[in-house]
């Protein structure tokens, strides 16, 4: 993030048109999310669970590491960038969804569960609120299922018969307390969400 920051800081500056295409939503937890959270520019999803926006530059530093830095109100202000502008910019079909029996290797029939992401799995639970992953989920689940935020960089969905909520809570933050499982900059939220019709909410 610091590496990202210190190009952007630099004397180069890139063109905005360029810079706008390096922009991707990601979403963090108000709670646990590591750095100036009140800094960043954001769009409320539901409870703790906020929508940022970073600037990818990895291809322009000699790394192989995946460098960015969240768009806060200075940055934007530096280089004009407005809440629309960004929303507009970070709008993308890097989106899958793909059921957690095929990632886990397991019988068709043991779990209903799918996983949310893009395609190099990191930071990749913003995917989640892409209209077409969307709509592959209700053709599974019809039109409420529920949303289970595993980490940052995943969402599992679920049909809402699979459990009752306060049990998928239990489970969320037994998970979340245990670091071999989850390091706390990965933690999204304890909170289950709902889709219902094109709006999430909280469950519990």
């Amino acid at each position: 993030m610091q590496l990202a920051f210190d190009y952007l800081n630099s004397r180069y500056v890139l063109p905005k048109s360029d810079l706008l295409s390096r922009i991707r939503c990601y979403l963090v937890s108000s709670e646990h999310y590591q750095g100036r959270f009140d800094d960043l520019v954001k769009t409320n999803v539901a409870s703790d669970v906020w929508k940022v926006y970073g600037i990818f530059v990895d291809d322009l530093i000699d790394t192989d590491d995946t460098v960015w830095a969240p768009v806060t109100y200075d940055l934007a202000d530096r280089f004009g960038l407005t809440i629309d502008m960004l929303e507009k910019a970070a709008t993308n079909d890097d989106y899958v969804v793909k059921s957690l029996n095929d990632i886990l290797g397991l019988p068709c029939d043991a779990s209903p569960l799918v996983a949310v992401s893009n395609h190099n799995m990191r930071m990749g639970a913003s995917a989640i609120l892409n209209k077409s992953a969307q709509r592959d989920i209700c053709n599974r689940f019809g039109d409420k299922y529920y949303i289970i935020p595993s980490s940052v960089h995943e969402m599992l969905a679920a049909p809402v018969d699979v459990l009752p909520p306060d049990d998928i809570v239990r489970v969320i933050k037994a998970i979340n307390s245990d670091r071999g499982l989850i390091s706390s900059g990965e933690i999204l939220s304890d909170h289950l969400f709902m889709y219902d019709r094109g709006e999430i909410s909280v469950v519990a």
